[in-house]
């Protein structure tokens, strides 16, 4: 059997679609990301071309319309790397920089000066996080300092 597309999605870019993941994608991604909440239906986003972009939590799906639909300001500074590549401490470095070096702020969470794009969507269980992440991102002063791990093709278009 061949995976189903279960949304799609056009972000002006070509859109993504949803897919599940075959059975040996699923059995290889298992034996690799032990963390992974054994019972969670994962699931696998791909390009209009059916090319891979990344697999991910099937509640993504709930939440996926709220990066696409993140009001940009001319003046965000993105951040946007693959995990584990030093981007906090570069996320921390670029948000002194921008905003003067104030250490006394280093006392407020990282993830309150200059958020984390997905993590609270990651963690939570629906698309509250979302709205809330949206509110967040709204009430910061600009310039903004955004982190993400997504790819390009689930971020919000213009922003490239």
């Amino acid at each position: 059997l061949s995976p189903v597309c279960l949304v799609s999605y056009d972000n002006n870019q070509g859109g993504y679609s949803f897919k599940s993941l075959t059975e040996e994608e699923n059995t290889i991604f298992r034996k690799h990301f032990k963390g992974e909440d054994p019972d969670a239906n994962l699931v696998k986003i791909v390009d209009s071309n059916n090319d891979y972009i990344l697999t991910v939590n099937e509640k993504f799906k709930e939440v996926s319309h709220f990066f696409t639909n993140l009001k940009l300001r001319e003046d965000d500074v993105w951040i946007i790397t693959s995990p584990k590549c030093g981007t906090t401490w570069t996320q921390e470095t670029t948000w002194h920089i921008m905003n003067n070096v104030q250490l006394q702020r280093t006392q407020e969470r990282l993830f309150d000066r200059s958020p984390f794009l997905e993590m609270g969507v990651i963690r939570s269980s629906g698309p509250q996080a979302g709205e809330e992440m949206l509110r967040k991102l709204d009430n910061l002063p600009s310039p903004r300092t955004i982190k993400t791990h997504l790819p390009l093709e689930l971020l919000p278009p213009g922003l490239f």
